[in-house]
């Protein structure tokens, strides 16, 4: 009987054990990185060689980038909704010395779905498409970081201008940047009027910081270690 209990609490100690070293998780609610833009106008059409628009932003506190976006603002003046891009848009995510850490082909038509974040610049309306991310991207507190998209030349997609944007709680803005390009590259320029666009986004998971099971992981070790010491005053014994 005492052999059966004793092996029952070293399996016990075991799975206490390796419950503790999961990693942590995140929460299952999502949010917008851009929560709204508002006021402001809109652009039409890319001259050559087309152009980078996007912003950077500093982390206040380790969260994941799952999806990435991009602002879908409706093709025909004064009519409202989200009616899809008339070509494709990559949006890339990068580090702060120009290393892209994850990018996401924003589908033209409708193909990408909506979420969170709002859009209604001037007499257009619309919101924010957005794909999932195969790997999501570990953001770390005090890093800073740019996101971007790319609009070739003579794409007719629009592009916001946006009076007043919200930010999400979990970030500070750190201005608006964009570069003249025939491709799509890290955005430097900070100045201008081609500087006054936000539209690429991204969606945010806070992340859990410490395993919930710590606590217990802690506690199986000092069984492991007590069944270990009584297993060998049996052997002496």
């Amino acid at each position: 009987m005492k052999q059966i209990a004793y092996k029952f609490l070293i399996v016990f100690a075991i799975a206490a054990a390796i419950s503790g070293l999961q990693p942590a998780r995140p929460t299952a609610a999502s949010t917008a990185g851009i929560e709204s833009l508002v006021g402001g106008s809109v652009g039409l059409g890319t001259s050559s060689p087309g152009y980078v628009q996007g912003w950077g932003f500093r982390a206040e506190q380790d969260f994941l980038i799952t999806a990435l976006g991009l602002a879908d603002i409706s093709n025909s003046f004064g009519s409202g909704g989200a009616d899809g891009f008339l070509g494709s848009h990559t949006v890339t995510l990068w580090n702060s010395s120009g290393t892209a850490l994850a990018s996401a082909t924003i589908q033209s038509g409708t193909s990408s779905p909506l979420g969170p974040g709002t859009l209604s610049p001037s007499n257009y309306s619309g919101g924010f498409r957005y794909e999932t991310l195969v790997n999501s991207v570990a953001i770390t507190a005090g890093d800073s970081y740019v996101i971007s998209t790319y609009f070739p030349t003579y794409n007719a997609d629009p592009r916001a201008y946006p009076g007043t944007a919200t930010y999400n709680s979990l970030i500070t803005p750190l201005g608006l940047e964009s570069l003249a390009s025939a491709s799509h590259i890290f955005p430097t320029d900070h100045s201008g009027y081609w500087a006054s666009q936000a539209g690429p986004n991204f969606l945010i998971t806070s992340v859990v910081p410490l395993p919930a099971a710590l606590p217990l992981f802690g506690a199986s070790l000092g069984m492991l270690g007590l069944l270990a010491r009584l297993r060998r005053r049996r052997e002496i014994a």
